[in-house]
């Protein structure tokens, strides 16, 4: 141990590669790699925001961590984003990306179950051949010891889904006994976990399923199938499935009740391996409505996914819940979750996906030295800083190709207030940026949600969203009971991670902020301990105009990551047609 501080670090190399810092079981900092490289869910190891980590919080000295985390408990990881760079350029996506359709083999036209078993044979050999490997497992400790300066003597490997797992406890806290739910596509060979969160703060693995089922790997090649881009796309399946026919969804969804299912021992089944799905879906789906499709495989998710989380609460007599891995960033799966009857709490990782990994190693890293109590992650504040100094610099030290209008404010929430209420749409910069893929309030484009006609208008300046995708409202707290029903058990509503029918006052307050196809809305409740400048502003532009809410969604362009510093949201107003900014007491107008 170093001074008197004890820093814990998780790091993930994978997709989504990301670093976070515990400082005596406090996350302080966290950061995707994306945000600094510009690379949309950057894959490798997080090289920027691990310097700037090392430089901002530990004095430019990677000596004072004491623990190094990593979220691979084998060397599987290691082996496909850094040995075989399967990621690397876009190689992975090269079966789709090339335009090329695939030819169905013959064997699996047949069914032939024996050419199902053959593959998972094999595969397995070649996994567990990989795992034992020492010299992989060499070059793997050599490459974290070149990436990070640290001897492997600080390095601790944990399995990629008890990573998952221990991420919720920053949200859940340890004192209740809960069940832990993981699912993903995969991770270190395995879809699926269940464990139980004992009175002592334990986490103990009661189930867990290998990867060839994997719901969450059917869902990846639904969204290579109709055409979007897999391990990304994924929420716009989620946006596209309530325009479908209810009749067209119910018969091609048993198609997918064939291939994947639940088994008696509450593990996941299926006919084949979900790697191979793209050609069940070549054969059985080429002809029906993309929009059916994607409703269908909605549908059967939740389903699916609603009998597994039922079968264990039933089984272990718990219905206090968690759940983290990637399938959870489907935010009307989560709705789904919420509406099982007997459940008492829900907590949701808010970054559910890899970035929540490296959050899940600090956990796991504290708790494993003893004697640190975790403390409730509160804010999504965790990455990097603007401030107005920066602003000034960059105009000196740039060219720009419009005039800009630099103003300072003495009370910027109630212009941009007025601004909002008279129709405008504003880019929002406050303070450090957000963690993970939502906008929070940190770097968010505002607008508002009673102006049905500002969809439009966002997507022609800015956003260049798909047409069926909906936006989201932040609400203030108070004010969340007038325009969302309820919604089940208790609740944290402040990330966006469920989605929520609405009131009637909603549809005539909100409707830009509302699924046009369902009326639905992915809420964030703001609080004034969790974003107090956001907050204020909700204030001000409540008494303006009677509504405490605001059309928020991120702050990027389309296909890039959301803005990090100055440069990004002046790039932004440069690349598009946003005439307003504010950062901090500035209001930025294009002229």
């Amino acid at each position: 141990m170093t001074g008197t501080s004890y820093n814990i670090v998780g790091v993930y190399f994978g997709h989504n590669g990301s670093v976070a810092l515990s400082r005596d079981g406090e996350i302080i900092f966290a950061l995707s790699e994306e945000r600094l490289s510009k690379k949309k869910n950057h894959v490798g190891f997080p090289e920027k925001a691990y310097a700037y980590m090392v430089n901002t919080y530990l004095k430019g000295d990677c000596q004072k961590i004491d623990q190094l985390v990593v979220p691979c408990g084998s060397n599987l990881e290691y082996d496909f984003y850094v040995e075989q760079g399967n990621f690397t350029d876009h190689q992975y996506y090269k079966a789709y990306s090339s335009g090329t359709v695939p030819e169905v083999p013959e064997l699996f036209r047949l069914r032939n179950r024996d050419y199902f078993r053959e593959y998972l044979i094999k595969d397995l050999k070649a996994v567990g051949r990989l795992d034992r490997d020492a010299e992989v497992k060499k070059r793997f400790r050599a490459y974290l010891e070149e990436k990070t300066g640290l001897g492997s003597e600080k390095f601790i490997y944990l399995d990629h889904h008890k990573a998952h797992a221990y991420s919720t406890l920053y949200y859940s806290g340890q004192e209740d006994e809960r069940i832990v739910f993981t699912l993903d596509g995969s991770g270190d060979n395995r879809c699926a976990s269940v464990s139980l969160l004992t009175e002592a703060g334990v986490l103990k693995r009661v189930s867990r399923t290998t990867r060839y089922p994997s719901p969450g790997r059917f869902y990846r090649e639904i969204t290579a199938f109709l055409g979007m881009r897999p391990d990304e796309h994924e929420y716009k399946v989620m946006g596209l499935a309530p325009y479908a026919y209810e009749a067209e969804v119910g018969r091609i969804k048993a198609k997918f009740k064939d291939i994947l299912w639940l088994a008696d021992d509450g593990r996941f089944r299926s006919q084949f391996s979900m790697e191979l799905v793209r050609y069940f879906l070549l054969s059985e789906c080429a002809y029906d409505r993309f929009d059916c499709v994607a409703g269908a495989a909605q549908a059967f998710i939740e389903e699916l996914v609603c009998e597994w989380v039922t079968y264990w609460a039933e089984k272990l007599g718990i219905w206090n819940l968690s759940f983290a891995g990637g399938v959870f960033m489907n935010v009307k799966l989560n709705q789904a979750i919420s509406n099982i009857k007997g459940i008492k709490s829900i907590v949701i990782t808010p970054a559910a996906s890899d970035e929540s990994l490296v959050v899940g190693c600090c956990a796991y890293g504290n708790l494993l030295k003893g004697g640190v109590s975790l403390r409730p992650v509160s804010t999504g504040s965790l990455g990097v800083s603007v401030n107005e100094e920066e602003v000034k610099s960059y105009f000196e030290e740039n060219g720009t190709k419009y005039s800009y209008l630099v103003i300072h404010s003495e009370d910027p929430h109630q212009e941009v207030a007025a601004l909002l209420a008279s129709g405008e749409v504003v880019g929002w910069v406050s303070g450090r940026c957000e963690w993970g893929p939502r906008a929070l309030g940190n770097r968010s484009l505002i607008a508002d949600p009673a102006r049905a006609g500002v969809v439009k208008k966002i997507n022609q300046m800015i956003k260049k969203r798909d047409f069926w995708m909906p936006f989201a409202p932040s609400i203030i707290d108070s004010d969340v009971a007038r325009y969302t029903r309820e919604v089940g058990p208790q609740l944290d509503m402040r990330w966006m991670t469920v989605a929520q029918d609405v009131t009637e006052r909603a549809l005539s307050d909100l409707p830009a902020a509302l699924h046009p196809a369902d009326n639905t809305s992915r809420v964030q409740m703001v609080t004034e301990d969790t974003n107090s400048d956001f907050y204020t502003l909700l204030l001000k532009f409540r008494e303006i105009t009677g509504r405490g809410a605001l059309l928020n969604t991120s702050l990027n362009l389309h296909g890039s990551p959301i803005a990090t510093d100055v440069a990004d949201c002046i790039h932004i107003m440069e690349h598009s047609d946003l005439e307003y900014l504010r950062i901090g007491s500035l209001i930025i107008r294009k002229e």
